[in-house]
C-alpha cells in the first residue's frame, strides 16, 4: 500500500529538484495537473506538463524516496525534517558540538550539555524571554538572576560543588572565563580531555538536578554532597564503560 499524495506536501520550502523527484512516479502527467500546478510556478509547471514520461512507467503511484519500500514512515519523515533544520543557517550555532558528544559521560549528562548550549534549559531568565511570568531570582541561592552562567558557574552552591568534585582548577582556569555558558562549555570541550569533559558534564547534571529538586520538592543538598555525588557517579559509570 502506498501513501496518499498528501504526504508529499511539506511544511517547509522545497527545492525544485526535490519537487521534481516527487513527480517521477506518475504515469500520466495529465491526471496530475492540479498537483503539478500547486507545487511549481506557472512557467515551470507548463514545462513539466509538456514532458512525456518514459514508456517503462506503467502505473501511477506516489513513492517516498526516504524508505527502501517507498512508503512513508514517521521515522524517515522526522530524519528528513532534521536534515533540513540542521542544514539551515538559521538553526546552526557554531561550536565544538562533537566535543560534547565525545565526552566520556552518561548520555543524560551529555544531553544536558547540548541543551545548555542550545539554550533549551528552562532557567528563569530563559522563561522570561519566552514571556513566562516568574520570579528571576535563583531558586538555590535566591540572591542573583538565574541564567545558565549563574546556575552552573557563579552561584555559590555551584562553585563549592565544583571544588567538592575536584574540578575547581577547570572552573577557575583563565581560558574558560567567557561571558556566556555556551562559550565556556565549548572552550572546555576544545581544551580538556574527553574524560575531564565527561566529569564536568556529570557535575553540571548534578547541579541542575539539585536545582530542580529544590524548586519542585524543596529538597536541597549541600555543595559537598553534590560534588561528591558527581564524582562517584562518574567513576561508577567510567569503571563499567571502560571495560
Amino acid at each position: 500500500m502506498y501513501a496518499s499524495f498528501r504526504w508529499c506536501f511539506f511544511l517547509w520550502p522545497l527545492r525544485t529538484s526535490s519537487k521534481a523527484l516527487m513527480l517521477l512516479a506518475f504515469q500520466s502527467l495529465n491526471t496530475s495537473d492540479f498537483k503539478v500546478r500547486n507545487l511549481f510556478s506557472k512557467d515551470v509547471a507548463e514545462k513539466i506538463l509538456e514532458t512525456p514520461l518514459v514508456s517503462s512507467v506503467r502505473e501511477d503511484k506516489v513513492v517516498w524516496e526516504e524508505e527502501r519500500n517507498e512508503c512513508y514512515s514517521v521515522k524517515s519523515g522526522y530524519k528528513l525534517a532534521m536534515r533540513y533544520i540542521i542544514g539551515s543557517e538559521k538553526y546552526h550555532d557554531v561550536g565544538n558540538w562533537n566535543g560534547i558528544w565525545k565526552a566520556q559521560a552518561p548520555h543524560k549528562a551529555r544531553h544536558l550539555l547540548w541543551r545548555l548550549c542550545r539554550g533549551c534549559l528552562p532557567t528563569r531568565s530563559r522563561l522570561l524571554e519566552r514571556r513566562v511570568k516568574c520570579t528571576l531570582n535563583c531558586p538555590v541561592c535566591d540572591e542573583e538572576i538565574e541564567d545558565e552562567l549563574h546556575i552552573f558557574f557563579r552561584c555559590a552552591v555551584a562553585r563549592d560543588s565544583w571544588s567538592a568534585a575536584g574540578l575547581s582548577s577547570v572552573l577557575h582556569n583563565a581560558t574558560y572565563q567567557q561571558t556566556n555558558a555556551m562559550d565556556r562549555i565549548f572552550a572546555v570541550c576544545s581544551n580538556e580531555s574527553s574524560d575531564t569533559v565527561g566529569r564536568v558534564a556529570m557535575l553540571l547534571w548534578c547541579i541542575w538536578h539539585n536545582r530542580n529538586d529544590k524548586l519542585w520538592n524543596d529538597n536541597v543538598q549541600m555543595p559537598r554532597q553534590i560534588g561528591r555525588h558527581a564524582f562517584d557517579a562518574w567513576n561508577d559509570w567510567y569503571s563499567v564503560h571502560k571495560l
